[in-house]
């Protein structure tokens, strides 16, 4: 299903102008003796202005233009539509060794999705605690029948239209997010499945929702991170809509876009936010159907369908691995150490590193974790 020849990535001679800096710097003198040099960059796309205070002193004001270059796409404009890479994207000709084995290297879907399925509705969902509370809250949502994809030899789960889908990234980043995006786009659904479909990227998290602030993600543009880590294909944010001034904007971003569908790609606050706007569209009869994804570093969002939220795994082997080089050094050199990091990921990573004595800071207790016993203490 992976198999698919990838878009052709810009050659090095295409990006020239990108690897190679050429720099236009302009000198003024004002009445003083403080001379102005205003320098313009194309390597690091910057602007720097440099003033002479005084001959040991100056003071330099760098404006980075990449970070800002995102806004030089127009508004809904696809994100690839020249020969030049976007600024504010990646250039896949310039990966390292690994970087390329990873970009090409093949996911396995899950069997139901490589052929033709159909959906059957399970009993009615609930919630872990406080049904009634929550029912009330939702009461458009709550008591929906669960829903199971069933190989079937007919096509009758398989959408019979062209698709628009939104997507955002919402919260801090994990591994994984760009994956869900390349998942849900051509190389492994969504142009397989319903050809012609469109991909909208929301920029800069639930902000991009509410101010409609958006591009067309292309094969082109979605490839270079594709297996990838980081969030900057779209950026992330950790706006809410919460107030009814951006529940009416999500509507009209809604409605603008003719969306079947909007992928809210986040931890356990961002889901919240998404069952909220899932409650809100379909008070107002829209047709939008929102979808959670479970995204979160901390292991804090999971349930009987999700055994575990990706990206956690990555973060405790790399907490893991910083521990244990911290404890190396603590003990070459004598020093005190601590690492921060989520309750779930204390208790994964003791169990790789064992050490003495771990302190777990919760609401209400505090957790030690030493050599193979756990002693639960009210905190203060």
């Amino acid at each position: 299903t992976n198999s698919r020849k990838a878009p052709k990535s810009p050659s090095r001679k295409t990006i020239l102008p990108f690897l190679y800096s050429v720099s236009i710097r302009y000198r003024t003198v004002q009445s003083g003796q403080f001379p102005i040099f205003l320098e313009f960059n194309t390597k690091f796309w910057s602007i720097t202005l440099s003033l002479s205070l005084a001959p040991s002193v100056s003071l330099v004001i760098v404006l980075p233009l990449v970070t800002m270059s995102i806004s030089f796409i127009s508004n809904g404009e696809a994100a690839v539509k020249s020969n030049y890479p976007p600024l504010s994207g990646r250039v896949s000709s310039v990966y390292s060794e690994v970087q390329s084995s990873r970009i090409n290297h093949n996911l396995p879907l899950p069997s139901v999705l490589r052929s033709s399925f159909t959906i059957v509705d399970g009993p009615p969902s609930s919630a872990a605690g406080n049904p009634d509370e929550i029912a009330k809250l939702f009461p458009n949502l709550f008591g929906q029948p669960s829903a199971k994809l069933v190989p079937s030899d007919s096509s009758k789960g398989q959408p019979d239209k062209k698709l628009k889908i939104g997507v955002v990234l919402s919260g801090g980043q994990a591994p994984g997010g760009h994956n869900v995006i390349s998942g849900i786009f051509g190389n492994d659904y969504l142009q397989d499945h319903a050809k012609g479909s469109v991909l909208y990227g929301f920029r800069g998290g639930p902000a991009g929702i509410m101010k409609c602030k958006y591009i067309e993600l292309t094969s082109e543009y979605i490839y270079p991170y594709r297996n990838q880590g980081g969030f900057d294909m779209i950026c992330s944010g950790r706006d809410k809509i919460e107030t009814p001034e951006q529940f009416k904007q999500a509507e009209e971003t809604a409605k603008k876009l003719d969306l079947d569908g909007l992928v809210v790609i986040g931890g356990d606050d961002s889901n919240t936010n998404a069952c909220l706007l899932a409650e809100n569209f379909r008070g107002k009869n829209l047709k939008t159907r929102v979808i959670g994804c479970p995204k979160t570093i901390d292991g804090d969002l999971k349930c009987k369908e999700v055994p575990t939220s990706f990206g956690f795994d990555t973060a405790c082997r790399i907490y893991a691995e910083m521990i244990g080089n911290v404890m190396i050094d603590a003990r070459s050199t004598g020093k005190y150490y601590h690492l921060n990091c989520s309750c779930p990921a204390y208790g994964a990573c003791c169990f790789t590193h064992h050490p003495r004595v771990c302190f777990a800071d919760s609401s209400k207790y505090y957790y030690y974790w030493g050599r193979g016993t756990t002693t639960y203490r009210r905190a203060k």
